[in-house]
């Protein structure tokens, strides 16, 4: 209830009801969460990692349906975004806003496990999910990719052995349309299915006053997921997954700002647009297809669990970014257009054993390998004038000219942690993890004519690279809601290749 509302309430009996809600709150905050960041269940309050935790009736309650969304309700994540298919993500200030063939990501994404490595392989939108975890910090004693700034986990829900179905529908401003549902229930005796999907669009809000182009920042997403549950016996249980999303965007689209005293000039041209109207000519697109399948299987035996996931990823990205809102005849400085084309593919397969050694400990172990592909085509279009010392009617039209990239990454990894609890209020988690990586990387230059001012290249290269990243955690249980934890934790991602030449 906001403060305009309350305002609106005088009444003592009124005020009552509002400490009792307020009461309410704060009992429902000490409620017990249950995260699954260790690869076990386990409370929120016990896991000595920086973690921000959301359930699927906060998730669907607070429209959370994409990264975005999740760094606006989490501390010390912050997420950037330079293209709709280039989300720029940083964890504690630890992050990448490379996007070249050979390029990782330094905070990692996972979904049911499977990393995701490609940033247009993220921009898709978030539903049907169980459970949101944030860590903060170097994640590679657990997982399978390591993470040097921090992971996010993207938890689906599972098939139900009860028939459930739903259906949501919704509708707002601009044209906003969005609707999603899922059936899922048993197909047999030992085996669950569960289908899902998710669809939305909205108009574009921003226009241009020079040319036919009214609906910037309009898109259409689509989504479908569908999995498999089977239970060939109770100590063996398969999870088969499959998803596919389409995100079609008439984006960035950007008003007239203050960069290089742009609004100045084009109000000097004889135009006044307000904050929903440009200049451009030229109309930015944004088109992201990704698609997976993964299979998970997880057998109990006497000694533990062994796990293994599987997957296979593609995603497909074609961008458009027109940097400056005005043409150059209104905004005589300079122009410029971004084109990148990209595909990816991955494979990936992790193994992990994990175990109770008596009462007192609990460890696991893991090995873990990745093969992915990437072919990347970046173009720049650049006309100069002002910016370059030349008047606006001789404008420098700089011969265009793409760089062709391709990468493929292979990394291996070896991983281990093990949590000593030696009294009731102790615990002490030691862990350790190998990682060795390859990338093999090419790059052409192409200029567009014999009268370009970039030469052509042609360049190969290959480097491996390797790191040892230890982890130490003590936690403290001081009483029932209250535990305190100290660690130290080293993470590593490799290097790579520069993308688009710069000069």
């Amino acid at each position: 209830m906001n403060t305009k509302t309350m305002s609106n309430f005088r009444k003592g009996a009124m005020a009552l009801a509002i400490a009792a809600v307020s009461f309410e709150l704060q009992a429902q905050a000490l409620e017990e969460v249950i995260v699954t960041a260790q690869h076990r269940e386990e409370s929120l309050q016990d896991v000595p990692i920086a973690i921000t935790a959301i359930g699927a009736e906060d998730i669907r309650t607070a429209d959370i349906s994409d990264i975005n969304a999740i760094s606006l309700r989490t501390p010390g994540f912050s997420m950037g975004n330079f293209l709709p298919a280039q989300p720029q993500l940083f964890i504690r200030g630890v992050g990448s806003n490379g996007d070249g063939a050979s390029e990782d990501q330094s905070v990692v994404l996972f979904m049911d496990g499977v990393y995701l490595g490609r940033t247009a392989g993220q921009a898709f939108d978030l539903y049907d999910l169980e459970r949101l975890e944030v860590l903060r910090g170097p994640q590679g004693t657990l997982y399978g990719k390591n993470a040097a700034g921090g992971a996010i986990n993207v938890i689906t829900q599972k098939p139900t052995e009860e028939l459930e179905a739903a259906l949501e529908v919704s509708a707002g401003s601009m044209g906003y349309v969005a609707s999603r549902g899922k059936v899922s229930g048993p197909l047999g005796d030992n085996m669950a299915g569960k289908i899902s999907f998710n669809y939305k669009e909205r108009d574009g809000y921003l226009e241009s006053v020079v040319a036919d182009i009214d609906d910037l920042h309009a898109y259409e997403s689509k989504g479908v997921r569908g999995q498999l549950l089977m239970t060939p016996s109770d100590s063996l249980e398969m999870l088969l997954s499959a998803d596919y999303s389409e995100d079609s965007r008439n984006s960035p689209g950007r008003n007239i700002g203050e960069e290089l005293l742009q609004s100045d000039v084009v109000r000097g041209s004889g135009f006044n647009p307000d904050f929903y109207e440009n200049l451009q000519v030229e109309e930015p697109h944004s088109d992201i297809d990704s698609w997976g399948v993964s299979l998970q299987a997880d057998w109990d035996i006497e000694l533990g669990t062994f796990t293994s996931i599987t997957a296979y990823r593609e995603a497909e990205s074609d961008t458009k970014d027109v940097s400056f809102a005005a043409d150059f005849q209104f905004f005589p400085f300079a122009s410029l257009i971004n084109n990148a084309v990209e595909s990816s593919e991955q494979f990936s397969q992790e193994f992990r054993f994990a175990a109770d050694a008596g009462d007192s400990l609990f460890w696991q172990a893991g090995v873990y390998y990745l093969n992915e592909e990437v072919d990347r085509t970046e173009a720049l279009d650049i006309v100069c004038g002002l910016l370059c010392g030349l008047p606006p009617e001789t404008p420098l039209f700089l011969p265009k000219a793409s760089a062709q990239q391709a990468n493929e990454t292979e990394s291996y990894g070896i991983f281990a942690q093990g949590t000593w609890t030696f009294n009731e209020q102790w615990d002490l988690t030691i862990g350790a993890r190998y990682t060795y990586e390859t990338k093999d990387a090419s790059n052409i230059g192409t200029p567009d004519s014999a009268f370009a001012i970039l030469e052509a290249y042609d360049v190969e290269m290959d480097e491996s690279w390797n790191a040892f990243t230890p982890k130490v955690a003590v936690n403290y249980h001081i009483g029932e809601n209250v535990t305190a934890y100290a660690t130290v934790s080293t993470g590593f991602k490799s290097g790579g290749f520069q993308g688009l030449a710069s000069t």
